[in-house]
């Protein structure tokens, strides 16, 4: 039940992140798109580093 609520609040609060950030107008588009069609590349590691 735990691992439930708690992925619930991740999902909530990423969805929540995007809302708001849309609304401010804060949002590539293009750039998501384009990072969910696969044409661009991102940086995982955390290190800060740009490809």
């Amino acid at each position: 039940m735990g691992m439930a609520r708690a992925l619930t609040h991740l999902i909530g609060n990423c969805v929540g992140t995007v809302v708001v950030e849309a609304g401010e107008g804060k949002v590539d588009r293009e750039r998501a798109h384009a990072v969910r069609d696969g044409r661009v590349q991102v940086d995982l590691s955390g290190d800060g580093k740009a490809n």
